[in-house]
C-alpha cells in the first residue's frame, strides 16, 4: 500500500450514502504490522473501521426503539453494549480519529486490523464485513485508519 488512508479522516465525513459494498469497493489493505526495524520496513497498526459516532448511536437506538426511557448518556452506553453483543467475536469497539481537532476521538467498530495474517484475511471477507454493516444499519463503507490509543 503506497499511501495508507489519512489517519485524520473523520467518522462524520462518511455519512453520504454509498454504492453497494463489493470486493472492488473495499479499501486496499495495508501491509502486515511490523514494529521491529530489524525485520524490514516498519508498518504501524491500522484498523478497518465503521465509524459509530454518538449521532450514529442515537440513530441506531431510534431505529431499534432501544432504551427509549433512558437518559441520553446511558442510552448511548447501552447502545454500544448492545452492538458489542451482536457483533462477530473478532470485532472490537475502539477509538478512531476525528478530523479537524487534535485529541478528539469517536467510537468506531473495528472490523479487523493488520496485526496478523488471519486478521488481514478478514479485510477481504465480504460476507463478514456485510454482516457488521447490517448490524450497524449503515450504508457506509469501512475504511482503514490508525486507532487512537485509549
Amino acid at each position: 500500500m503506497s499511501n495508507p488512508v489519512d489517519d485524520r479522516r473523520s467518522s462524520e465525513t462518511h455519512h453520504e450514502p454509498r454504492s453497494p459494498l463489493t470486493l472492488e469497493t473495499l479499501p486496499e489493505s495495508p501491509p502486515l504490522l511490523n514494529d521491529r526495524l530489524s525485520s524490514g520496513r516498519r508498518m504501524r497498526l491500522w484498523a478497518l473501521v465503521f465509524p459509530f459516532s454518538t449521532s450514529r448511536q442515537d440513530e441506531w437506538a431510534d431505529a431499534h426503539n432501544f432504551a427509549t426511557d433512558v437518559e441520553v448518556f446511558n442510552r448511548r452506553l447501552m447502545t454500544v453494549r448492545e452492538i458489542i453483543r451482536r457483533l462477530p467475536p473478532a470485532c472490537k469497539i475502539g477509538l478512531i480519529p476525528f478530523e479537524g481537532e487534535r485529541n478528539i476521538t469517536s467510537t468506531g467498530v473495528i472490523v479487523t486490523t493488520n496485526a496478523t495474517p488471519e486478521e488481514l484475511k478478514l479485510a477481504q471477507n465480504l460476507d463478514y464485513i456485510k454482516t457488521v454493516q447490517k448490524i450497524l444499519k449503515t450504508d457506509q463503507h469501512p475504511y482503514w485508519t490508525r486507532p487512537c490509543p485509549s
